[in-house]
């Protein structure tokens, strides 16, 4: 209830539009726009005093393209691009800050059967911040997953 600098009254919303220009083939692009959870923390200052604060990106906004391209019956193709702005303030003093950040990934997913799937991915990400909570910041990342689906 004290950090209201970070308080935010205004739109928020998601669309996404898919197309299938193929039967293989699927397309989608998002727009988002939206609030996040806020972390409040301690910290010790340069005095040894407490201080409490908080964490908030105040406003995200992201437009992210995604494809998916069936190779097979049971393996298909998946890649991704996503462009991410966020304005961050300091809940309690009001300092700001932003970030954007550039996200791409490819990958696959193979589909044994109609409950159990695997797959791989591999992606880069790219932030460049300024002011308060965010920092630059880049990353490669791999996964794999598998995943069984109970009916």
């Amino acid at each position: 209830d004290r950090a209201t600098s970070a308080d935010f009254s205004g739109l928020t919303g998601f669309a996404r539009w898919v197309w299938k220009p193929t039967g293989r083939l699927e397309l989608q692009t998002s727009l988002s726009r939206d609030i996040s959870q806020d972390a409040g923390f301690l910290r010790l200052d340069e005095s040894n005093n407490l201080q409490s604060g908080t964490d908030f990106a105040q406003t995200t906004n992201e437009l992210a393209l995604r494809a998916k391209y069936d190779l097979t019956g049971k393996v298909a193709l998946t890649g991704g691009l996503a462009y991410t702005k966020r304005r961050l303030v300091e809940g309690f003093t009001g300092a700001v800050g932003r970030d954007s950040t550039v996200a791409g990934e490819v990958g696959f997913v193979w589909s044994a059967t109609r409950t159990i799937s695997a797959g791989c991915g591999a992606g880069r990400e790219s932030r460049s911040g300024s002011g308060t909570g965010t920092a630059d910041y880049d990353a490669d990342r791999v996964n794999c997953f598998a995943s069984i689906t109970l009916d």
